[in-house]
């Protein structure tokens, strides 16, 4: 049954549904260096408690604390224990063997702004490695939880698999003959290779990990992405599971037994016609690939997951029409009634077999070198537009790549009173506004002889206040960016692991991204 629970906080929310939450503060303006350090002190942190007392995976540890004239240096050492080790902005976490003790460990942190210093310390507690099952490959494991009617929750451990990419929520670990996609939690490093101890979770009826509970256990090495691309060599499927079990227009007919290969997914190569389908109507699902052995302008199709990293870059490089590229990939999910997304269905619902492209090979022109990077930082603007904190440095200023020869970026209008708001040369946010305010910028992005340009809005400014009504203002696509809603919020937990409603009335969203801080705020809220 779900359970409904009025709950406290400040939350920030963008339309596009995902929650982001700002660092606090630190005060500017007439400050000694001390008042700063001080500052940076409070606002330092590693995590929620329950995250700092229950540490199986590596740390991140910021080198920095505060923006512009506050900021603040911070350098890390482990004062007690031996189970982190500091390397740079990482914590390298090495887990007591199972039946030993959990270890303690203190790391402080020494933070310096001119003359002023100061220290905190943090209290770490790194969780002993649990006794599971171990298997020598995942299809061992796999039988033995049908065997034995396992389900959601049981903890295991993989002998030996290897991290063979990467997704935006996750990654996908693989023993050379099959694979698993991994969910949330910390990203494990792409070649990464050694014991991996995890937990079974279900999702759309095939098997995945959760990667908050998975972790790497003991000595690690690290395999190349040569070495990477030549598992595919060994998979479970090969191109023929693709070609059979999707059929023509995109409808999977024997949709349960492929959901029961799908508990092995796949890693797989081959060549495609990656193309943008015009007859699909959302722009997360219209990339496809088309089966290159056969005529481009086939129906049949398998489509690339839209949270894939190479997503917009490959749409950019079929915006002109089909374009045969070679792909590496592994297999998401099955998904059904996958809504306003058909180009066969009435009811714009279709089944369709999604992948997440890892690699991809394909000799590039010098135009296709701009058009990538220019979709590049669309991609990353799209995932930041907004900003309300003076002295935020403007990433997307500092975007680089070595496969163009430039990226000079300017102010659309000179003239334009808001351009004041940004600091073009140091590329970070100069003044925050007490109300949105639009910056209109200009990129020129140069190869060889090609110039490709364009413009980007980056909007300054504090977002909206508002403390009811805010369901019903996001569904009448009234809010443009962001807004703060401080007050009372009904929440709902939905059947799937990452699915939150926030209820007002009779209006209803569904909160998809949250940090695992924030899930745990929610949780907990809930369950009590």
């Amino acid at each position: 049954m779900k359970k409904v629970l009025g709950i406290m906080f400040t939350l920030l929310l963008a339309v596009t549904l995902v929650a982001c939450k700002e660092d606090p503060k630190p005060p500017v303006g007439g400050l000694t260096d001390a008042d700063y350090v001080a500052a940076a002190k409070t606002a330092l942190s590693l995590g929620s408690e329950e995250q700092i007392k229950n540490v199986i995976n590596d740390i991140d540890l910021p080198l920095k604390n505060g923006q512009g004239e506050a900021e603040v240096a911070v350098t890390w050492a482990v004062t007690t224990g031996t189970a982190i080790q500091v390397d740079g902005a990482k914590g390298k976490v090495t887990r007591p063997e199972s039946g030993s003790d959990d270890a303690e460990v203190v790391l402080t942190a020494t933070l310096k702004k001119g003359e002023a210093t100061d220290t905190k310390a943090f209290n770490l507690v790194v969780l002993a490695l649990v006794e599971t099952d171990k298997f020598d490959t995942i299809a061992l494991a796999i039988e033995h939880i049908e065997d034995e009617n396992l389900g959601k929750g049981y903890i295991f451990t993989l002998k030996s698999v290897t991290v063979i990419g990467q997704q935006r929520d996750g990654y996908f670990i693989s023993d050379g003959t099959h694979s698993l996609y991994v969910h949330g939690g910390t990203k494990q490093d792409v070649g990464k290779t050694g014991e991996f101890a995890t937990e079974l979770d279900i999702y759309y009826d095939a098997y995945q990990l959760i990667g908050g509970s998975s972790s790497f256990a003991g000595n690690t090495t690290n395999k190349t992405e040569a070495e990477i691309k030549a598992m595919v060599a060994s998979t479970s499927k090969d191109v023929a599971f693709f070609q059979a079990e999707v059929p023509a227009q995109g409808t999977i007919a024997n949709l349960a037994d492929v959901k029961q290969d799908m508990n092995y997914m796949g890693f797989f190569k081959k060549d495609f016609y990656v193309y943008v389908d015009p007859k699909i109507k959302s722009d997360q699902h219209d990339l496809v690939l088309l089966d290159a052995s056969e005529d481009a302008g086939t129906e049949k199709f398998i489509q690339v997951y839209y949270k894939s990293t190479d997503f917009e870059a490959l749409k950019t490089l079929a915006k002109d029409g089909a374009r045969k590229i070679t792909i590496y990939a592994n297999t998401q999910e099955i998904r059904d009634n996958l809504g306003n997304a058909s180009p066969v269905s009435e009811s714009g619902n279709m089944n369709v077999l999604r992948v997440v492209v890892l690699y991809y090979e394909v000799e590039l022109t010098d135009a296709d070198k701009a058009a990538v990077v220019e979709g590049d930082i669309k991609a990353e603007h799209a995932l930041n537009p907004h900003f309300v904190k003076e002295g935020t440095e403007l990433a997307i200023l500092n975007h680089t790549d070595d496969t163009v020869d430039s990226i000079v970026w300017d102010f659309k209008d000179a003239q334009d009173t808001n351009n004041a708001l940004i600091d073009l040369t140091n590329k970070k946010v100069v003044t925050v506004p007490e109300t949105e305010k639009t910056v209109k910028l200009t990129y020129t992005i140069t190869k060889g002889s090609v110039v490709v340009t364009g413009d980007i809005n980056v909007i300054v400014g504090l977002p909206t206040v508002i403390t009811e009504g805010y369901l019903a203002a996001i569904n009448a696509a009234e809010l443009t960016h962001y807004v703060t809603f401080e007050g009372n919020i009904t929440a709902i937990k939905g059947e799937k692991y990452t699915d939150y409603f926030f209820v007002e009335g009779e209006e209803r969203v569904q909160v998809y991204g949250l940090s695992q801080e924030q899930r745990d705020t929610v949780d907990a809220a809930i369950a009590a």
